[in-house]
């Protein structure tokens, strides 16, 4: 049995309808807001080295990780249902990564005067005037695979080419 079946202890068929987000509560350690989405990162951090016992760094490269790790799991079979709070931090961890290096923050659209879509209530805004939601991104890249990768999320909000 593979690592991630025997994670999961179950396997089910991918979803691959229109909606890349979980169709039921997460079970979040943290309270969902800014204040935390650091706290999220370092779990899903934390979750890699005591499951892979791999590193990760916060770099830009760690997001090549990121970008496999989500699809492995997604080719494994799991639905978004089954695998939800870890997608959802693996998008913390992109978007720790992304207010790292480019001295971006996490907020809220609220707090920011963007409007609220109802996907997720922490968004990272970056000093070159953009906001973006990693977190959903993670749920894109899970769902829909190919034309969802982090790291050309990445590249194109930061200018990184």
């Amino acid at each position: 049995m593979s690592f991630f079946r025997k994670l999961l202890h179950r396997f089910r068929r991918v979803d691959n309808g229109k909606n890349p987000l979980p169709t039921r509560d997460l079970k979040l350690r943290y309270k969902l807001s800014p204040a935390n989405g650091k706290l999220f990162a370092i779990q899903f951090a934390t979750f890699i080295k005591q499951n892979m016992n791999i590193e990760l760094d916060y770099s830009v490269k760690s997001l090549r990780f990121v970008d496999a790790f989500l699809l492995q799991f997604s080719n494994e079979g799991f639905t978004v249902n089954d695998f939800a709070e870890v997608i959802f931090t693996a998008g913390c961890y992109t978007g720790e990564v992304m207010v790292r290096n480019n001295k971006g923050k996490w907020t809220t659209p609220h707090a920011i005067g963007v409007p609220e879509t109802g996907a997720t209530d922490i968004i990272v805004q970056l000093p070159n005037g953009y906001v973006v939601d990693p977190i959903v991104k993670a749920f894109k890249r899970f769902s829909f695979g190919q034309g969802e990768e982090i790291v050309c999320f990445y590249s194109v909000f930061t200018g990184l080419n």
